[in-house]
């Protein structure tokens, strides 16, 4: 990729992450977010504020191309993590699908604790031996929020709000299946017997409820899918998996609980931590740090809306 300046006129409204990656495929969220923060993208001639803002027809959008092909794209570098939010007490942010929060029994160079520690060489061990403050466990295949703690009374105040489950997540997540109206799912969660590496609905299961809301119906292939905003009530490992497995209208992608015929686009999970909400543990303020859904799964959302309008 050369650094010439080259122009793009958007056809339709798209976010402008989804506008570039469609053209550069092999741009990492990391390079698109360096090339707006250092003002290489401009959108009719004013420099670009974000990379999930939105462009309209006619929009023209002028990048300044970066020299990115020499650089090996797989190893995340500490730069690469998206903070969200920081100050000196916690620091949130956006991880994303396919790396794991804590190194354990899975062999992987993309581990979330290790990334913090880097960058924050104080926190490495806060809340443990290379736990660096991490307040939640994220499954490796879903993306989002997360929240750490950079000090030792800060970690010990948000673990008692997580138990206390005032630590709340928000999540955007796309089912398979029509799923109309609002609702809630209450089942308890526990081991399966006959399933030693998964979890299940079960009598002797943990009390767990998720609060859901479609967002959007989507057709593709004579298959329909739900667009949904949920709220786990309790915090359960893959409580919202599982709930809705069990429900009749599994996660997209879910290699686990979801169906063993899945759509040749769904090449990750279709979970995402859109949202936290919790009270900062030094200043008392309520905290409701936000993230966009990754291009990666709004493109996949943006293609059947288009199909679905033609």
């Amino acid at each position: 990729m050369s650094n010439a300046p080259k122009t793009l006129i958007a056809e339709e409204r798209i976010r402008l992450d989804l506008l570039l990656v469609q053209t550069w495929p092999d741009l990492g969220r990391a390079a698109l977010r360096d090339m707006v923060q250092q003002g290489h993208v401009r959108i009719n001639g004013a420099l670009a504020l974000k990379t999930g803002q939105y462009v309209e027809p006619g929009d023209s959008v002028e990048v300044e191309l970066l020299l990115l092909d020499e650089q090996a794209p797989r190893e995340l570098a500490p730069d690469s993590l998206e903070v969200v939010y920081v100050d000196e007490s916690i620091v949130v942010v956006d991880k994303p699908a396919g790396m794991v929060t804590h190194v354990g029994r899975r062999k992987s160079e993309q581990v979330l604790a290790t990334l913090l520690g880097q960058i924050y060489p104080d926190m490495a061990h806060i809340g443990g031996v290379e736990r660096a403050g991490i307040l939640q466990h994220l499954d490796p295949e879903c993306s989002g929020l997360v929240l750490a703690a950079r000090t030792e009374e800060s970690y010990r105040i948000l673990k008692r709000e997580v138990t206390r489950q005032r630590v709340v997540g928000q999540y955007m997540t796309l089912v398979e299946g029509r799923l109309t109206g609002s609702g809630e799912i209450e089942a308890p969660i526990g081991n399966l017997k006959h399933e030693r590496e998964q979890l299940g609905v079960s009598r002797e299961g943990r009390v767990a409820c998720t609060h859901y809301r479609p967002v959007h119906h989507y057709r593709n292939e004579g298959r329909h899918y739900t667009l949904l905003e949920v709220e786990p009530e309790s915090a359960r490992l893959h409580q919202v998996r599982v709930h809705f497995a069990w429900y009749g209208y599994p996660v997209v992608g879910d290699k686990i609980y979801g169906s063993p015929r899945q759509p040749e686009w769904a090449t990750r999970l279709y979970l995402h931590l859109s949202g936290l909400t919790f009270q900062h543990p030094v200043t008392g303020n309520v905290l409701q740090p936000d993230s966009p859904l990754p291009a990666d799964i709004y493109g996949v959302l943006h293609f059947m809306a288009r199909r679905k309008r033609g």
